[in-house]
C-alpha cells in the first residue's frame, strides 16, 4: 500500500517505466491510487476482492460482475489478473481467458501474508516460464500453506511438493489450447 498521498504517484510511474522499457510489472496494491495504477496497464495485477471493492467503489458480488471486471482490465492492456478471496473461490484471467479457482478448505491459522505469498508464486511462474495453470497452482499452494501457520511468508520449496490437496482450476467461457512445444 502507499503510506501517504505524496507517494501515490510512485506506483503508476514505476508501471510507466516498466512499459517504456518492455519489462514486466506486477501490481499488488490498494487504496485511492489503485485506479491510476490500473490505468497505466501493469502486466499483472493481483488483489483480493475486498481491496478492489473498497479502493475502486465497485461491486464484485456476482460472478458476472467479476468477469466484467476482469474484462475491463484486459481492455486496459493488463495481461493477467488474479482476484483472490481468502479461502473462497478466486478468479483469474490470462489475456481474455477466464478461470475460477477453488481452493481446498484448510484450518486457517493466520492469513497474514497469504496474498504476498500468492504473488511470489506468480513471479516464480513467470520467471520459470511455467504454464498459466502451473503458476496458479503454485501461487494458490503458497497462499494456502502460509494461511495454515503463524510464520508469515516462509514456505519451503519442498512443502509445495508434499501439498497433496487439489486446487481446482476451471475455465470459464472460451477455452485456451495448450501446445506442447518441448523439443524432442
Amino acid at each position: 500500500s502507499s503510506p501517504c498521498s505524496e507517494t501515490d504517484s510512485i506506483f503508476p510511474y514505476g508501471i510507466q517505466l516498466a512499459n517504456k522499457y518492455d519489462k514486466i510489472s506486477v501490481c499488488d496494491t490498494y487504496g485511492k491510487h489503485l485506479k491510476n495504477c490500473l490505468d497505466n496497464s501493469p502486466t499483472i495485477v493481483h488483489n483480493n476482492m475486498n481491496e478492489i471493492e473498497k479502493s475502486l467503489g465497485v461491486s464484485l458480488k456476482s460472478e458476472e460482475q467479476k468477469i466484467e471486471f476482469l474484462n475491463s482490465l484486459y481492455k486496459k492492456g493488463i495481461k493477467q489478473t488474479y482476484l483472490t478471496n481468502g479461502g473462497d473461490e478466486s478468479y483469474a484471467s490470462n489475456f481474455d481467458f477466464h478461470f475460477k479457482i477453488e481452493n481446498p478448505k484448510i484450518n486457517t491459522v493466520d492469513p497474514t501474508g497469504s496474498g504476498d505469498s500468492f504473488v511470489a508464486g506468480i513471479a516464480y511462474g513467470w520467471h520459470n516460464n511455467l504454464t498459466f495453470n502451473e503458476t496458479i497452482t503454485i501461487a494458490a499452494k503458497l497462499g494456502i500453506i502460509n494461511a495454515s501457520r503463524f510464520d508469515v511468508c516462509n514456505v519451503a520449496a519442498g512443502e509445495l511438493e508434499t501439498f497433496s490437496q487439489e486446487i481446482k482450476i476451471s475455465p470459464m467461457g472460451k477455452k485456451m489450447k495448450t501446445l506442447d512445444v518441448t523439443p524432442r
